[in-house]
């Protein structure tokens, strides 16, 4: 069964890597493989977003698979099919010796975490992407591993290049197609939210699983079940060699008065399988119940109490109005009012893996704390590509709603400006017409006209350009081919957007 176990954890782990590494783009601007699926079988995003919306896609009602594989095995997702539980227990094998560090008290945080996280849902504030081992996951693989591992692919393309290999170009082209973004890509917060990430597979290296044992609120979720699963591990009077207390990858035998604790059980099955004397087995419809971690009623109301004082920062200005107006803050198409957009939002960075410009970036605090890390449009890195609709193919929980390609083409997400005092037209009365010449709008949002522009006293007759804003849907395209460079001479806000009045009401 350990074996088994161990097959099943490399199965769904390198499923999962072609699943995120296939979530791109083909030439039609759709995806060979949806990543974000994933979700559906994760019973704590279900829960968050039915109590914080009222509503949810029926496809997450797949969770509840997983709800009832747990009342039968107890937490095996966990330690059998979890992406990030696979990587914590290969990191925690890197350290010399086994031995547990971590005191048994410290395995209640998680079930703290969890109380804390759905106390902030029934107030309409969805925080459980920042905790959700698969919005982690996918997160911090779009926004560290996955441009790493781009531009390494690229780099080592143009070492081998100098061969002139017709085989190479056609690997390349394969790679390209399938495997790679066709330029380099990067993301505002890499360090910091990679750098919380390696924290979490560093933290292995003192105690094993140490993300899965102390912090998971999806673990702690699946614990509270799994103290009523059918199958129990027994175990026949022993010798106490502690061989299975240093090996269980769950913590579940760090409890001495019970020697070992159900909802901490993962099934590694190191216990049956390391043990000298054969004494431990898995039964089911076994009559004992050791009655889980008691997290106890005060720490309980701590816990909701912290999260009562807590309410007011996380939910900010941004997130309470439905027509909140920051000129910075520019949704994708397809999004939802804001304040649904952040309850709905679990920050997993899918979107931003799809965007075939590099434009869509994670926020910091233009949304308030609570929709840090919600994507958002940097026209200066990348524009929203007019034929391009793939994030609202991604969306798991309908921040971003799906469009197709007819709708997107039309639905207005900012508006350009043009900065006279930037522009070489007004400015220095030089010609230049690159808005203009690569505005997508059919109608071309951005229109040509004759001005007179004074120069050291001489009057200069010049073509420039000036924005219609009733066409312009604030792709973004000018503002990222702006040949003014640091701050360019035509910049695109959320002015004007179509999912709010108020902004509308701005222009």
């Amino acid at each position: 069964m350990r074996k088994l176990r161990i097959f099943t954890q490399i199965f769904f782990f390198l499923s999962f890597v072609l699943l995120f590494i296939f979530t791109k783009s083909d030439a039609e601007n759709s995806t060979f493989i949806d990543v974000s699926p994933i979700f559906y079988i994760d019973p704590l995003i279900l829960i968050a977003n039915f109590i914080s919306n009222h509503s949810i896609s029926l496809l997450f009602l797949f969770s509840i698979i997983t709800i009832v594989l747990t009342i039968f095995t107890g937490r095996s997702f966990c330690g059998w099919i979890c992406p990030l539980g696979t990587i914590n227990d290969f990191v925690g094998k890197l350290k010399s010796k086994r031995v547990e560090k971590i005191k048994t008290e410290n395995l209640r945080i998680k079930y703290f975490i969890l109380i804390f996280v759905l106390t902030l849902t029934i107030f309409g504030v969805n925080i459980s992407g920042f905790f959700d081992p698969l919005a982690l996951l996918i997160r911090s693989f779009t926004i560290l591993f996955y441009p790493f591992y781009n531009l390494l692919v690229h780099s080592v393309y143009d070492l081998l290049t100098k061969t002139e290999s017709e085989h190479l170009t056609n690997i390349y082209s394969f790679l390209k197609t399938y495997l790679i973004e066709n330029n380099r890509i990067y993301f505002y917060q890499s360090v910091f939210i990679g750098g919380l990430f390696i924290f979490i597979l560093l933290a292995n290296l003192i105690s094993n699983r140490f993300w899965c044992r102390c912090i998971c609120p999806l673990g702690a979720l699946l614990g509270s079940i799994a103290r009523f699963a059918l199958v129990k591990r027994v175990s026949n009077p022993c010798r106490d060699c502690g061989i299975c207390e240093v090996n269980c990858n769950g913590g579940a035998m760090l409890f001495n008065e019970k020697n070992e604790n159900r909802s901490e059980c993962i099934l590694c099955m190191n216990c049956t399988s390391l043990c000298p004397d054969k004494s431990v087995s898995f039964v089911l419809f076994n009559r004992f119940n050791d009655g889980g971690i008691d997290i106890g009623r005060r720490q309980m109301f701590i816990s909701v109490g912290t999260a009562v004082i807590a309410y007011p920062l996380f939910r900010s200005a941004v997130s309470s109005s439905q027509n909140f107006h920051n000129p910075t803050l520019i949704r994708p198409p397809g999004s939802v009012r804001e304040d649904v957009f952040i309850k709905r939002c679990i920050k997993c960075g899918a979107c931003m893996k799809v965007c075939i410009t590099n434009g869509l970036q994670p926020t910091l605090f233009e949304a308030g704390f609570e929709g840090m890390w919600t994507p958002h449009l940097v026209p200066r890195i990348g524009h929203c590509e007019y034929n391009c609709n793939l994030c609202s193919q991604v969306c798991a929980t309908g921040a971003i709603r799906p469009i197709t390609m007819s709708e997107k083409v039309k639905i207005k997400i900012g508006t350009a400006h043009i900065n006279k005092d930037r522009c070489i037209v007004y400015k220095e009365a030089k010609g230049c017409l690159v808005c203009e010449e690569v505005c997508p709008v059919p109608e071309k949002a951005i229109k040509i006209e004759n001005i007179s522009v004074q120069i050291n006293n001489n009057i200069r007759n010049v073509k420039a350009p000036r924005v219609i804003s009733s066409l312009c849907i604030g792709c973004g395209i000018c503002e990222k081919n702006c040949p003014v460079v640091d701050a360019p001479a035509i910049y695109v806000t959320s002015v004007g957007e179509r999912r709010s009045e108020e902004n509308q009401e701005l222009l």
